[in-house]
Parts: structure tokens; C-alpha cells; sequence
């Protein structure tokens, strides 16, 4: 599949980002997550169109994160993700990471930044859920304000 990807990238990039998505459901369907992972990171750049790219770093995040165990790897995808604009999910996970990690600066800055960004339509289901008020995160079932989280994390 390597060939058809360089093949296509020699003749057209629209050839090339089609033969990306294919390559990635192959990749997905046959449980190949490391190549899937391979794949975005070789060509995730390249691609022309932002929702493309989105769609294969997210898939490529999801695989890390779910099937490889890799949360660094994960991190770097959700990270290049946002190059193309604030995505709720990946903040939000990106959120739980840097908490896991025990990351402060990185917990705090991600908090400001989830608080200017709106609902995420890209994700199917999301735009229905009910979303607390910016400003906001539900924490146990509470609704506090995120500058209250702020103080939670520095303790």
C-alpha cells in the first residue's frame, strides 16, 4: 500500500488523500493500528483538505489512545489535530492527559482554551448533547467554574 500512497502523491494530491482514507479503513478494518498510525504520521501533513486531515489524526489519536496504549504518541496526535483549529474533543482529552500527568501549566492553559471553544459539531452525537455553560466543567457530577478547577489542580 506504501507504493500506491507515493505513486499518488507523484500524480495528484487529491489521488493521494483518497488513497490515505483508503488505506487507513483498510488499515482500521483488518485491526492494523500500528500501520494506521504510521500512515497519518507519513502523509497527515500533506493533505489538502483540513477535514481529511482531522479525520485521520483523530482516527489515528483514537488507535494510540484505545488500541496501542501509546498516551505519548496519542498526545502528539490530538496536538497536530489542533493545528487545523480548537476541537472540543481533543482539548478535552488533551485536558485529561495533562492531569493524568500531573501537568499544571499545560492543565490551566488547555482549561483557558476549552473555555473560548464551542461546541463540536465534527463529532457525530456532539452538537446534541447538552454542554454546560463556557466557563464551566462538570467535575463528579458538579458543575463548577473552570477557574475553581484551576485551584483544584494546584493542590
Amino acid at each position: 500500500m506504501r507504493l500506491h500512497a507515493q505513486s499518488a502523491r507523484a500524480f495528484d494530491p487529491n489521488e493521494m488523500q483518497l488513497a490515505a482514507i483508503r488505506m487507513a479503513d483498510a488499515y482500521a478494518t483488518s485491526h492494523k493500528w500500528t500501520e494506521l498510525v504510521e500512515l497519518v504520521e507519513r502523509v497527515g501533513a500533506e493533505l489538502n483538505d483540513s477535514s481529511a486531515r482531522v479525520a485521520l489524526r483523530r482516527r489515528a489519536a483514537d488507535a494510540c489512545s484505545r488500541h496501542l496504549g501509546d498516551a505519548a504518541r496519542a498526545r502528539q496526535m490530538w496536538w497536530q489535530l489542533l493545528e487545523d483549529g480548537d476541537d472540543r474533543e481533543a482539548l478535552e482529552l488533551l485536558l485529561d492527559d495533562a492531569i493524568d500527568r500531573g501537568d499544571r501549566a499545560e492543565a490551566t492553559s488547555l482549561i483557558e482554551r476549552l473555555s473560548g471553544a464551542g461546541p463540536d459539531d465534527t463529532v457525530p452525537g456532539r452538537a446534541e448533547e447538552p454542554r454546560q455553560p463556557y466557563g464551566t466543567l462538570a467535575v463528579d457530577d458538579e458543575v463548577i467554574d473552570a477557574t475553581d478547577f484551576v485551584e483544584l489542580i494546584d493542590t
